[in-house]
């Protein structure tokens, strides 16, 4: 059994901590690493749009209405809503003759903040294409379309679509969902809870599909291998799942979920892994991100040395200030015109902390007294107009504590 957690720390102090759940197997279900927690239920939530997306792959819709392959991998996306995922989803939506309103997964704003604010600056507004389970909704009514399926209640429990998607479930986890696992994914569609073990089967079967030539293996096929093929549309140019496919030269099938869940399959090792970090924090995604994709992403407060980002200030205290990251590391920018007053104010407080902790390293009761306003040297006087400042605190440099 293995423990795994993550440990953010500021300073030297664990400031906070996140459990992970994880369960990797070989395709015979021999286990290669696992926390214990392979009987916990959970929700996978998007990483698991691939199973969804096979009664789609299978019906024929994709041949009847001439889908391309970027847009059969729209269908297992978690998609960003740059330019390129938007212009294949309006040729989706035109190929079958729906209007976006017919999509009932809800609209909210592209999630790559560039393409965003380009729609919020040209005064365009969002719509369901933006969102970034679009092509999982289009899937689910190209496929209605195509089987003569109601549309307008496609994403009800007794749908008979949505019976097919349980039916694979069942198939590849090798369990049989009912009621009580069923819940709603944030895009309205059907949402079910399932053992970690279970979606671990789920995946050494799908890997045994794509290698082998049984029920599903057509519509395995067609959905893999569209996405390896166009990995910028499962997630995006700066997407965790973009660039782990990328790096593993095609070789890795992997899709992430809401809520810290992250799903692998090693197409030619025959290994799979179930992630879920139990809090649901994914505060470190964005950075490994950014350190894999080399691009520079904007924080907008690191804590980090000061290195002339406030020029005011002493180089030895931790500062914070926007940086960006990418693979050579963390880099703070410099705060231009930074008050002089504030300067004074935190200055101020870097004596202070300066004077505690020579008191401390020099084990002086005298020095101490001087933070408190309580005692004088020659030349130097120290009263309580300038004693502390609690709301203003900088910790002295510690080469551990550059971590945003």
């Amino acid at each position: 059994m293995t423990k795994i957690h993550v440990n953010f720390f500021r300073g030297k102090e664990i400031e906070s901590t996140h459990q992970v759940k994880a369960l990797v197997t070989n395709i015979d279900g021999r286990i290669l690493l696992s926390t214990n927690n392979d009987n916990d239920f959970f929700f996978p939530r998007s990483s698991i749009k691939i199973f969804q997306a096979i009664p789609f792959a299978m019906s024929g819709a994709a041949k009847k209405y001439k889908l391309n392959g970027k847009q059969i991998a729209l269908a297992c996306a978690s998609h960003k809503g740059e330019g390129f995922h938007i212009s294949e989803l309006k040729k989706w939506i035109s190929k079958i003759k729906l209007k976006t309103k017919n999509l009932q997964c809800g609209i909210h704003g592209p999630l790559d903040r560039t393409a965003s604010e380009k729609i919020i600056y040209s005064r365009n507004k969002f719509n369901q294409l933006h969102n970034n389970c679009a092509g999982k909704h289009l899937a689910m009514l190209t496929s209605c379309l195509y089987n003569n399926y109601s549309i307008k209640n496609y994403l009800d429990f007794n749908h008979p679509h949505q019976k097919n998607i349980r039916k694979v479930f069942n198939k590849f986890t090798e369990t049989k969902l009912s009621k009580k696992n069923f819940s709603l994914d944030g895009c309205s569609a059907p949402q079910y809870s399932f053992r970690i073990k279970s979606i671990s089967k789920a995946l050494n079967n799908l890997i045994k599909c794509y290698n082998s030539n049984l029920e599903y293996s057509i519509a395995v096929k067609i959905l893999i291998d569209s996405t390896l093929k166009y990995p910028n549309y499962i997630g995006g140019t700066k997407s965790f799942d973009t660039k782990v496919i990328d790096a593993s030269q095609s070789k890795i099938f992997c899709k992430h979920g809401a809520e810290g869940v992250f799903l692998f399959a090693h197409l030619t090792k025959g290994v799979s892994g179930v992630v879920k970090v139990t809090d649901g924090n994914e505060r470190a995604i964005p950075i490994i991100e950014s350190i894999v994709d080399d691009s520079n992403m904007l924080e907008h407060a690191v804590n980090i040395k000061n290195d002339n980002f406030i020029k005011c200030l002493p180089n030895d205290v931790v500062v914070e200030v926007p940086a960006t990251i990418n693979k050579t590391g963390v880099h703070g920018k410099a705060l231009e015109d930074y008050p002089n007053s504030f300067g004074a104010l935190l200055n101020s407080q870097v004596g202070t902390i300066q004077l505690t902790t020579n008191a401390i390293l020099n084990k002086s009761k005298q020095v101490a007294n001087l933070t408190t306003g309580s005692a004088s040297l020659p030349g130097l006087s120290v009263g309580h107009s300038c004693g502390h400042y609690p709301s203003v605190r900088l910790p002295l440099y510690d080469p551990e504590s550059a971590i945003c």
